[in-house]
C-alpha cells in the first residue's frame, strides 16, 4: 500500500470537483478529512489491510432540488477519478453520498439556504 495522501492534495480537490459537477461556488465548501487506518476499515467482514486495498467514503451536502441527476452522476464519476489519482486502486466498495438537504432544513452562519434564497445579498 502507498502512503497516506497529503490533507492538502485532498482539500485542493474538494472544492474543485464539487463546483467543477455540481455548479456551486468554491467559497461556500466545508471541508473535513478523517483518516481511517487500513486495519480498523473493514469490507465484506476483512479489513483492508488485509485485502492491500485502498478506500475511501465521501460525503458531501447539497441543497435538494438544485442539482440534476446528470450533475451528480458526473461528480461521483469525477471524485472517483480524482480519489484513484490521490489513492491508486481503490477497492470497489469507495463510496461516494450526495445527502439532498431540504432548503428549509439546512444553511450554516445561523440562516437557512430557504432564507438565502428567498433574501438574497
Amino acid at each position: 500500500m502507498s502512503r497516506r495522501p497529503g490533507r492538502r492534495a485532498l482539500e485542493e480537490r474538494r472544492p474543485t470537483r464539487r463546483q467543477a459537477a455540481l455548479a456551486h461556488a468554491a467559497s461556500a465548501p466545508a471541508v473535513v478529512i478523517d483518516f481511517i487506518e487500513p486495519s480498523r476499515w473493514f469490507v465484506a467482514g476483512r479489513a483492508l489491510s488485509q485485502q492491500g486495498a485502498r478506500s475511501y467514503h465521501w460525503m458531501v451536502s447539497i441543497t435538494d432540488e438544485t442539482n440534476t441527476k446528470a450533475e451528480k452522476a458526473a461528480y461521483l464519476k469525477a471524485v472517483h477519478g480524482a480519489m484513484r489519482e490521490l489513492l491508486g486502486e481503490v477497492a470497489e466498495h469507495s463510496y461516494i453520498h450526495i445527502a439532498d438537504l431540504r432548503a428549509s432544513a439546512y444553511g450554516y452562519g445561523g440562516l437557512t439556504q430557504e432564507h438565502r434564497y428567498q433574501r438574497p445579498a
